[in-house]
C-alpha cells in the first residue's frame, strides 16, 4: 500500500464536501444509541471535523 504525503497531495475535499460528509455522519447518528461503537466513531469523526475548520479559519487571519 502507498503511503500518502498529505503535505505534498494537498487537501482531499472541498469545504462543501467536508460539510456533506459531516452531515450524513449526523444523520447516521439519529437512530443509534449513544455507547453504539459506530455512534462513538461518528461523534469522534464530527469532533475533528470541527477543530480542523476552526483550525483553518484561524490560519486565515
Amino acid at each position: 500500500m502507498k503511503r500518502l504525503n498529505w503535505a505534498a497531495e494537498g487537501p482531499r475535499l472541498t469545504v462543501a464536501e467536508a460539510n456533506a460528509c459531516r452531515n450524513e455522519w449526523i444523520a447516521g447518528m439519529e437512530y443509534l444509541p449513544a455507547d453504539h461503537p459506530a455512534y462513538i466513531a461518528r461523534l469522534h469523526l464530527i469532533r475533528t471535523h470541527e477543530r480542523l475548520r476552526i483550525a483553518a479559519i484561524e490560519g486565515r487571519k
